[in-house]
């Protein structure tokens, strides 16, 4: 059946209707197609389909209801039996509590509860009271009876503490566990709250670095800003290395001298046989000093010398220059 249109008065030339062509009698028709929709939805069209072709899900359907005021005639009658399976009281009903998008986890009575299971929370109202007579949640019992002075038996309860090698650090308002050393003795120190300590020693307090008086010496050392002096044994020389104590004698204390009369001072042991060691120099340098055999160097140091304004020069050239 192939597609017409039929134009319409007066818009002859302009809008179109939408009509399937098709044969009635000896007359050759335009037959128009009308579809049920959404007066609101452009897109909302009731979806017709052949009678060999299934609805899709995704077909546009028409929503149609019974209308209240339309009387529905139903055969059964009596009692209506609505149960979970085909014999009655055999099956139960298959339920969940949910909250919040979790399920309360169910489990046999031979398996444990896990700590993932997702669990029911329950509690006791606040207005009910308790039933009466003895109402026992969970059993603490202490075993193993020792009485005070008596050797251990059974199981008491003790105390303990804990032994770290390293102690721990916490601060201010944190829970900190009892310390003990690696014997279970207690750890303690002092706080804001000292020690007291009793004394009964009375009378000569004898202080000493060794058990007998006066056999050891006392170890001290003389130091000062980063450094301690060296002390060697009378054998040992001493090395430019070593740190050394500087002492000075006192501007106050006169020094005694035993040498009295003439002192000779003299560059060797025997008088005016070795000459003093001498050099002339300045602003760093020092002028050189060769033998008479070894002639004067470009660089060699040299004094500057000039002949003095006042002394005459006498000259041997005559004539003229």
């Amino acid at each position: 059946m192939a597609d017409g249109i039929v134009q319409l008065q007066p818009n002859s030339t302009g809008a179109k209707v939408d009509t399937s062509e098709l044969t009635v009698g000896a007359n050759l028709v335009e037959r128009q197609r009308v579809n049920i929709a959404d007066p609101v939805g452009a897109g909302a069209i009731a979806a017709v389909k052949g009678g060999s072709i299934p609805a899709a899900a995704a077909d546009p359907a028409l929503v149609v209801a019974v209308s209240p005021n339309t009387p529905v005639a139903a055969a059964q009658s009596g009692v209506w039996t609505v149960q979970p399976g085909n014999t009655p009281n055999t099956a139960p009903w298959l339920a969940a509590i949910s909250g919040s998008g979790n399920i309360a986890a169910v489990k046999p009575a031979a398996t444990p509860a896990a700590s993932g299971d997702t669990a029911l929370s329950v509690a006791l109202h606040p207005s009910s009271p308790l039933p009466a007579g003895v109402n026992a949640i969970g059993t603490v019992t202490a075993v193993g009876a020792s009485p005070s002075g008596a050797a251990k038996a059974g199981n008491p309860v003790q105390t303990g503490a804990v032994f770290n090698t390293a102690q721990p650090t916490v601060a201010t308002g944190q829970i900190v566990e009892v310390q003990a050393t690696s014997r279970g003795a207690l750890m303690v120190a002092t706080g804001v709250d000292t020690f007291n300590a009793a004394s009964s020693q009375s009378g000569v307090w004898t202080v000493q670095p060794g058990n007998t008086a006066n056999t050891v010496p006392w170890l001290a050392s003389i130091s000062a800003g980063g450094s301690t002096a060296a002390v060697k044994a009378a054998s040992t020389p001493a090395a430019p290395s070593d740190p050394a104590l500087v002492v000075a004698v006192s501007p106050n204390t006169a020094v005694a001298s035993s040498q009295s009369g003439v002192w000779t001072v003299q560059p060797g042991n025997t008088a005016n046989t070795s000459p003093w060691l001498a050099s002339i120099s300045a602003g760093g340098s020092t002028a050189a000093v060769k033998a008479a055999s070894t002639p004067a160097a470009s660089s060699d140091p040299a004094l500057v010398v000039a002949v003095s304004p006042n002394t005459a020069v006498a000259a041997l050239q005559s004539g003229v220059w």
